[in-house]
């Protein structure tokens, strides 16, 4: 996935090459995209590092969520439940949990 091969990079120069890949890569203005890209060169290593720390986790968030949403739809899909359905079940399972672990 790519947040394990961004936990990967430890060059600085590789790190503010990939963030600036992923800058170019959102969807807004061109100009605020050149605004970004040239504060990259202001910023000392330490905060180089600290951007790139966010946008790794970020990263690993949305891998996250992506795996549960295939999770999900695994998981209706053979038990032959609507989304709404799953996601009841969830919280009951969930509920659950909260309750025996508290016990």
């Amino acid at each position: 996935m790519i947040s394990s091969f961004l936990g990967k990079q430890k060059d600085i120069k590789r790190k503010k090459k990939l963030i600036r890949i992923m800058i170019d890569s959102l969807n807004i203005p061109e100009k605020q995209k050149y605004l970004y890209i040239e504060s990259l060169d202001v910023l000392d290593t330490q905060w180089l590092d600290k951007l790139y720390e966010n946008m790794k986790v970020f990263v690993e968030s949305l891998e996250k969520k992506e795996k549960e949403e295939i999770s999900f739809s695994n998981f209706a899909s053979i038990w032959g439940l609507t989304k709404k359905e799953l996601k009841e079940k969830k919280k009951e399972e969930n509920a659950f949990s909260f309750l025996i672990n508290n016990m």
